[in-house]
């Protein structure tokens, strides 16, 4: 090989180098221009979805006597904060497993002070799954409900009342 074809090839490779990188740039100007169009279908479809599932959520209300009757719920009442933030708390208790959504909007040290209100109450937080987006604070909380000293359990009512005294207004 001659010093001739070896450069000849060292510059079709860079022009195909350079081919390469246009064809690349004109697909990610094209995913930048896509992107808004996709996040608008996305939030459609996750709040159509969020809307469905909470009209056909079924809460489990425990008795005293620790006998769970299945209760359908339309669509459980919702607050507004002052803000204009939808507020939203559902808990169950099934026996002494404890399942708390909470969705409202955003303050600091919300978490905390809900985790610490239901530690005075005995229900014992086991999981934490939150998220934080355009200042709306979504939260689920899994626990276990100690008795306390009284040999009694925590009702739905007791820890969705505490709740929503912390839930910023």
């Amino acid at each position: 090989m001659d010093k001739a074809s070896i450069l000849g090839d060292a510059i079709e490779y860079v022009n195909q180098l350079r081919k390469k990188i246009q064809d690349l740039e004109a697909r990610a100007r094209q995913m930048e221009a896509d992107q808004p169009s996709r996040m608008a279908v996305d939030s459609q479809i996750k709040s159509s979805s969020l809307k469905s599932v909470a009209d056909k959520r079924k809460l489990r209300i425990v008795k005293e006597s620790g006998s769970a009757k299945p209760k359908a719920v339309d669509s459980p009442p919702q607050r507004v904060a002052e803000d204009g933030g939808q507020v939203d708390v559902e808990v169950s208790i099934i026996e002494s497993d404890a399942l708390v959504e909470l969705r409202c909007p955003y303050r600091e040290g919300l978490l905390l002070d809900v985790m610490q209100m239901l530690l005075e109450l005995r229900v014992e937080i086991t999981t934490v799954q939150s998220s934080l987006t355009n200042g709306v604070f979504v939260s689920e909380l899994r626990a276990k409900v100690k008795e306390n000293v009284n040999g009694k359990k925590a009702s739905i009512l007791e820890v969705k009342k505490a709740i929503q005294q912390i839930i910023p207004q």
